[in-house]
């Protein structure tokens, strides 16, 4: 087994004042003879090919904007990407950034993020743009606004991969829309529980009558925990009087659970009494018999906050918010 300890620290590359190298000529001996030149940029091309790859997606990119934008007191012009789409750069910026070839690339949730390609100490490595502007100190940095295409300065940001997260958009979910909020079933229908996650707890907000009051409780923690990086559901200013904040009072999670408690279920054996129970560890443990369920689902809230803490998903979570 290799010991990890004599592997070296790879340090922090800082590109901020990173300028391209010029490419050279490459000699068409031996194996390189399948290889020809450009006749746009002069480099070295494929010999069935029409042009270099370099040349072939600047052709895919919409046209040049020589047009000077001022956003929020920024002075800033924007550099072509391909898939029809433009990055945001402060001017300063834009002419060493157009020595460099970008293109959009779409991320895991769906943002469009500036991507190079660079060599450095003979790897071959994929560089965002935000890189070349804002040196996070090794950190992976943000954007404020959460546009992946404004690099400008005054949206950069340092942050971790923990504080990236909090920023992010909601994943896709056909059903609810809001980040926070997943939809349950129940006796009688749907509702809907917040969580929240912070430094790898879960937090339960509470059961909601609707996706709009479950997302405002998510919003009203994230602002708690999160400060600056939360990402809301309602922006700030938005009208939220309309919105229904009621709790599901009791949150019947399991339509098939015929008592309509979590970890309540009724005894086969009496058919009058009640059977609280837990699950830990992969194993299910009963907790005791009782005369009714409200009584079995309290006894199995308390054991739930007990072993799983703020991550348990309790029948009553507004008597336990104090514990």
């Amino acid at each position: 087994m290799p010991d990890l300890s004599k592997q070296a620290v790879q340090p922090h590359v800082d590109f901020t004042s990173y300028i391209p190298p010029v490419k050279e000529e490459y000699p068409y001996e031996g194996h390189l003879s399948q290889y020809s030149t450009c006749p746009d940029c002069g480099a070295r091309k494929a010999r069935r090919s029409v042009s270099c790859r370099r040349c072939k997606e600047v052709r895919l990119k919409p046209p040049l904007d020589e047009t000077t934008y001022v956003v929020n007191g920024d002075v800033c012009r924007k550099i072509p990407l391909t898939k029809g789409f433009y990055a945001t750069v402060d001017a300063r910026e834009y002419d060493r950034l157009m020595l460099m070839n970008f293109s959009a690339n779409r991320s895991k949730s769906g943002i469009y993020y500036p991507v190079t390609h660079v060599t450095v100490n003979g790897k071959r490595m994929s560089i965002a743009m935000h890189r070349f502007v804002f040196n996070s100190s090794g950190k992976i940095g943000d954007h404020r606004n959460g546009d992946g295409l404004d690099n400008r300065l005054s949206n950069l940001r340092p942050a971790n991969s923990q504080e990236n997260t909090r920023n992010s958009k909601p994943h896709k979910d056909k059903n609810v829309q809001y980040k926070g909020v997943t939809r349950s079933a129940c006796v009688g229908g749907m509702v809907f529980p917040a969580r929240i996650t912070v430094d790898g707890e879960i937090i339960f907000l509470g059961v909601y009558r609707f996706a709009e009051g479950a997302a405002l409780a998510y919003d009203i923690a994230a602002r708690k925990y999160f400060g600056e990086f939360a990402r809301l559901n309602f922006s700030a200013g938005t009208d939220v009087s309309w919105i229904d904040t009621s709790l599901h009072a009791p949150p019947r999670f399991l339509s098939t659970n015929k008592t309509g408690y979590r970890g309540v279920a009724i005894d086969c054996r009496t058919g009058t009494m009640f059977i609280a129970s837990i699950t830990e560890n992969g194993k299910t443990k009963p907790i005791g018999r009782f005369k009714t369920a409200i009584e079995a689902a309290l006894v199995r809230d308390r054991a739930a906050r007990r072993v799983y803490g703020l991550r348990a998903i309790l029948n009553f979570p507004e008597l336990f918010n104090d514990e």
